[in-house]
């Protein structure tokens, strides 16, 4: 599910695993393809949480936990790729 607000879109994501050690997460996008991130703020993410956000974009962005009603801060290192890929770079 996409929302446009202005000329951003929001897509919703769900998380699929976290590396707590490197501080990165593996999402899944709405279209069943896989990024990750990395988290700049002290916030955790459990398997399975909904987040929204521009998951489609390079960098630092603001995502929501909709599962915590939170906002965070985090990087999109990279999107677009297989499940296999994101997890051979998240726990390498």
């Amino acid at each position: 599910m996409q929302n446009i607000v202005g000329k951003v879109i929001l897509m919703i994501g769900k998380v699929i695993d976290v590396n707590r050690h490197r501080g990165l997460v593996i999402f899944e996008d709405v279209f069943g393809d896989y990024g990750y991130f990395e988290v700049l703020g002290g916030e955790e993410f459990e398997s399975g949480e909904t987040i929204s956000g521009e998951l489609h974009s390079l960098g630092s962005e603001t995502i929501t936990n909709q599962n915590k009603k939170e906002k965070v801060n985090v990087f999109i290192e990279d999107f677009g790729m297989s499940l296999k890929k994101a997890t051979g770079i998240v726990f390498k």
